[in-house]
């Protein structure tokens, strides 16, 4: 029944208006998108967009970062030198006698 009723509305509204109120619609959106201001707001929103994804990207680097720094075990730390084992000096001086 609903879809009767669309049916009919349909029919009657496209004869009471015919076509030229579609064609100007058609013709005010063109004019509209061929203006410089269109156009700017256009070039506005792309580099506003490119920015957004730029940060995004940096940000969610930076939260990786810190989660794998997370995840890492703390370091190993370093084996002492085979000279400061003895209580020598690089030089060799002060070892076992």
């Amino acid at each position: 029944m609903e879809t009767l009723v669309g049916v009919v509305l349909g029919y009657v509204l496209r004869g009471a208006t015919g076509s030229q109120g579609f064609n100007e619609v058609m013709a005010q959106t063109k004019a509209v998108t061929e203006s410089d201001e269109f156009k700017g707001l256009v070039r506005a929103v792309r580099h506003h967009g490119r920015t957004v994804l730029h940060d995004l990207s940096i940000t969610l680097a930076q939260r990786a970062e810190n989660v794998a720094e997370m995840m890492e075990p703390e370091p190993l730390r370093e084996p002492p030198n085979p000279w400061a084992r003895w209580g020598m000096s690089p030089s060799g001086e002060g070892g076992p006698r």
